[in-house]
């Protein structure tokens, strides 16, 4: 990204002007939307667009799918031949990508008049900013925490009803609620979420560390906290034993419903994966937000997707409003009970009638925003090849962060130095 930032933001910069002003001689009864599913495409159309419809009649809605991945160049073409959307669905990175090359539009002038800013989260509104401006609107907050299952916990003689209160509690859960017979692994107490550098994010956080400064400028991550947060994780591999002896049957949310795990990182999502491979199971459920210490808060790391307007959008002002009509507080619970789609907002909770939402909607309590950061796909990358070699024994986790830091220096030098030059 930051190698296509020079470029982009000077032909932003030399046609947007024209397209503001040409918009405005205009009239477009047409809203443009570029949505990221079918299911968001059809929830708005069964649930939304009738209430839309009822106060804007004169306005038609166009839906267009596109992936995430895509929607960078396809809005750099559209500043090029005048075209492009109204509204874009955006995820958790989108925001920082694409308001530092002027792609989007600012809506602090939308919020200081909107009612309902107060009712969110503030942690969702992190990954929304960039350089204290506002530019996006979070929809959709995915809290992670730790689910097991009750019922699995009862049998090893554990309080189902009192999750871990410390890193050492937990890891205690993961040896009793981990299962062998005859040398295999017939549940591992506790099994690694898949991605390594998501993991470590996780425990890094409970830790009291960070990996980044709040100005995105200076790494922080090779620090006590990132050296304690690899040695949980390699402690609760040692006791799950799915190091030694091998996988499970089965992990993340099929081990889960099949009783192959104990305890997995996971969010609302997870749960509803487990109702449909098992609803019996699913019952059994529980997730809770993580600490290291009876002493430390409790840590649900969120990741926040939502919306934002593009700079080039030819109906802004409608634009918001059908914004500010989907963060209504009924149509956000309509839209946890549908889709699943954890909306943070605060006021929730008396709205939301399906139990294992609830459960997922809850950790918001516990909100620390996952954090978007120049080069991050480098750093996750280089992370989760270097893990490797701790879980071998080939490295410490100290050595793992000072080569980590040492290589991801220079990428951030030069991201800033680029996102500098275009100011």
């Amino acid at each position: 990204m930051p190698r296509r930032a020079n470029a982009t933001a000077r032909l932003v910069m030399f046609v947007l002007l024209m397209l503001v002003v040409s918009s405005s001689l205009t009239c477009a009864t047409t809203l443009q939307i570029w949505i990221e599913s079918s299911s968001t495409k059809s929830f708005l159309e069964q649930f939304y667009m009738p209430e839309f419809g009822k106060a804007y009649p004169d306005t038609e809605i166009e839906f267009l799918i596109y992936p995430l991945q895509e929607v960078f160049d396809r809005l750099v073409a559209g500043v090029v031949t005048g075209s492009g959307p109204d509204i874009i669905s955006t995820g958790n990175t989108t925001v920082f990508n694409l308001s530092n090359v002027g792609l989007l539009m600012p809506i602090d002038r939308y919020l200081a008049e909107w009612d309902g800013y107060s009712a969110v989260w503030p942690g969702a509104w992190f990954n929304q900013r960039f350089d204290g401006v506002t530019y996006g609107i979070p929809m959709y907050s995915a809290a992670r925490g730790i689910c097991y299952r009750a019922d699995a916990a009862r049998e090893v003689g554990l309080d189902a009803e009192r999750p871990p209160q410390s890193w050492i509690e937990l890891r205690e859960w993961a040896r009793r609620l981990t299962r062998v017979e005859n040398d295999r692994l017939l549940r591992a107490g506790y099994v690694l979420q898949g991605n390594d550098y998501q993991e470590w994010v996780f425990w890094l956080n409970q830790a009291g560390g960070a990996l980044i400064s709040e100005d995105l400028r200076t790494p922080t991550f090779n620090s006590k906290a990132g050296a304690e947060a690899i040695s949980q994780m390699l402690e609760l591999v040692r006791v799950s034993r799915f190091q030694d002896l091998g996988s499970p049957p089965a992990t993340g949310a099929r081990g889960l419903a099949s009783d192959a795990v104990g305890m997995v990182i996971g969010n609302s999502g997870t749960l509803n994966s487990v109702l449909a491979a098992d609803r019996a199971a699913a019952e059994s459920m529980r997730i809770f937000a993580p600490r290291k210490d009876p002493e430390s808060p409790p840590v649900a790391l969120t990741f926040t997707d939502g919306w934002a307007i593009p700079a080039t959008a030819k109906n802004p002002d409608l634009a918001w409003a059908f914004l500010r009509g989907l963060m209504d507080r009924k149509m956000a619970a309509q839209l946890i009970n549908s889709l699943g789609r954890i909306v943070p907002r605060k006021d929730l909770v008396s709205l939301i009638t399906v139990p294992h939402y609830l459960l997922g909607y809850r950790l918001l309590e516990h909100f620390v925003p996952y954090p978007t950061l120049p080069e991050g796909a480098w750093l996750g990358t280089a992370f989760r090849q270097e893990f490797t070699k701790v879980m071998r024994g080939e490295l410490s986790p100290e050595a793992v962060l000072s080569g980590l830091e040492t290589g991801y220096i220079p990428r951030l030098r030069e991201y800033w130095q680029s996102v500098d030059h275009n100011k």
